[in-house]
């Protein structure tokens, strides 16, 4: 966790560092091999140069992307164990898994090897740079969130290392999983890249997941609002455990209750639970049963018109995938099972006015 100390440590160190790149752009250095020193002390500048032009075009491009639920994040502040502070500039959150990007704004061609710890950048034939491996600083900052998140392990992590479309990739071999590409290729492959992708995440764990990485967005009293999510959380687990406490007890008293019962007696009540537990009056809101009813009944009308069954249009899971969600844009609908891009593309427009119009 940061201490008062460190923070005011850090804000000496970010005035000396944009001290130093005011100096070096009036000086107008070129950062060569022969200049190492000058080098090295450019490197931490890049830490504190994300919010540029070039990584909010590539937070546009991924929130453009339209597969699945996903939320995207600018800056993240991820605390270490030894009380310094990691930052991530952006991560995407969805189902199936969390992306960790790093842009490279930069010019000429790139030549290097996932093992090796220096990149060669020629600006020109006779003008070139040593960069550090940015897969391997990916692999960084992948390893500061792991840290952070101890229940989670690498397979759940996915390494993109975006470069400028001004360089040209001459010679770059990966053979590991992270993604070295230009930033004209960077759509189509992400986009690929999640609809192959298996899901990882229950919609309870990116809940919780969402909750941590919205306090981590702001470096302000980090450790103050970390603590106060973490007995949030508590609270609600305690309440949520207590809440299955009661309920095995009722199954235990039940229990006892049906094991005095005939057979046939039995079977009554256990069909008396199945037939409530399915009756849409018994899962919906009135307003919610209206929307349903309204959906069953348009489900009606498109399959007589078109002469095929009502579960071509959307079956009955998918339609209280509907009822429950309340779609707001397709993208939304897309999230529910049955809806696949035909799908939506066909009744999306409807189903969607319908769900606004619904009765509240």
């Amino acid at each position: 966790m940061i201490s008062p100390v460190l923070g005011i440590v850090y804000f000496a160190i970010l005035i000396v560092i944009v001290g130093v790149i005011v100096f070096i752009t009036k000086k107008k250095f070129s950062v060569t091999e022969s200049k190492k020193e000058t080098a090295e002390v450019l490197m931490p500048v890049i830490d504190f140069s994300r919010d540029n032009p070039s990584e909010q075009m590539l937070t546009q491009m991924i929130e453009a992307i339209d597969v699945g639920k996903s939320k995207v994040y600018t800056n993240l502040y991820v605390p270490r164990e030894n009380g310094s502070t990691a930052v991530l500039p952006l991560v995407m959150l969805c189902a199936s898994g969390i992306y960790v990007f790093h842009y490279m704004d930069m010019e000429g061609w790139i030549l290097g090897r996932e093992e090796s710890h220096w990149w060669t950048h020629f600006i020109a034939t006779d003008e070139r740079n040593f960069v550090e491996n940015p897969i391997w600083e990916n692999d960084g900052a992948i390893t500061d969130f792991m840290a952070f998140f101890p229940s989670t392990d690498g397979s759940l992590y996915k390494s993109y290392v975006v470069f400028s479309d001004r360089c040209e990739l001459r010679s770059v071999e990966v053979t590991g999983n992270a993604r070295v590409l230009n930033t004209k290729d960077f759509t189509r492959v992400l986009e690929k890249d999640m609809m192959v992708s298996d899901p990882v995440f229950s919609a309870e764990e990116m809940t919780q997941f969402e909750q941590v990485l919205d306090v981590l967005e702001k470096s302000d009293q980090l450790e103050v609002r970390l603590q106060a999510l973490k007995e949030e959380m508590e609270a609600a687990r305690e309440a949520k455990r207590q809440e299955e406490s009661a309920c095995e007890e009722a199954r235990a008293v039940t229990g006892d209750v049906l094991t005095e019962l005939s057979s046939e007696e039995r079977e009554k009540i256990r069909e008396a639970r199945h037939i409530k537990k399915y009756r849409p009056e018994d899962r919906f809101t009135r307003s919610e049963l209206a929307l349903r009813d309204a959906l069953v009944l348009w489900r009606k009308q498109q399959a007589d018109a078109q002469r095929i069954s009502v579960f071509e249009i959307f079956d009955n899971r998918a339609l209280d995938g509907i009822v429950n969600m309340k779609p707001q844009t397709l993208k939304e609908l897309r999230t529910i099972p049955g809806f696949n891009a035909d799908r939506c593309n066909t009744y999306g427009n409807a189903i969607i006015t319908m769900v606004k119009h619904a009765p509240s």
